[in-house]
């Protein structure tokens, strides 16, 4: 598998992003609503797409997105990984893990952020710790409109990419953190 990384959606071909529009509804139609994926993640997240392919057939692949996020008095520049997905033939084979380490490799390089986010499974918590993040088991994540949120129900995983993250660990630990009208 060779792993391709593309740091914007124009950069992304087209006979990409339509398998990975396609990926992601049949990995997260279960509850993704209206959800259409990364083909349309916006550009003001900053999108970079990581794509395991042979040839030009996508075997697997991560997105990495940014955006501000404030809390507790602070505001950090919040890396996200999001739309991870493994064609279910080739789960458990280490694809999934080496897209998931070069996209995490590409959040630790850009050299800039302070924190960066997860959401996924219980059932995935060894995997993406396996990758280097860190389970937040009380990490409560605000999403929908800002007057009124609803808790996120996912379990969430961090980086803490600066010292200025580092410092606030324990702030995001017990307090509610608001990242947005919807997660990555």
């Amino acid at each position: 598998m060779e792993i391709r990384v593309y740091r914007s959606n124009a950069a992304l071909p087209e006979h990409l992003r339509g398998q990975i529009l396609a990926v992601v509804r049949i990995g997260f139609s279960d509850g993704a609503g209206d959800y259409v994926g990364p083909a349309a993640l916006p550009e003001e997240w900053h999108p970079t797409h990581v794509v395991g392919v042979e040839g030009d057939v996508i075997l697997s692949y991560a997105a990495v997105v940014w955006r501000a996020i404030a809390h507790a008095g602070e505001v950090f520049k919040t890396y996200g990984l999001s739309s991870v997905y493994t064609f279910p033939h080739y789960r458990r084979a280490g694809l999934g893990g080496r897209v998931v380490r070069r996209a995490t490799a590409e959040i630790e390089q850009a050299g800039d952020g302070d924190i960066a986010l997860l959401f996924t499974y219980d059932a995935l918590e060894p995997f993406y710790r396996r990758c280097g993040w860190q389970v937040m088991p009380g990490m409560r994540c605000l999403i929908g409109e800002r007057a009124r949120p609803v808790v996120h129900d996912a379990l969430a995983m961090m980086l803490f990419l600066s010292a200025k993250g580092r410092r606030h660990r324990s702030a995001f630990e017990r307090t509610p953190v608001y990242v947005g009208s919807d997660p990555w």
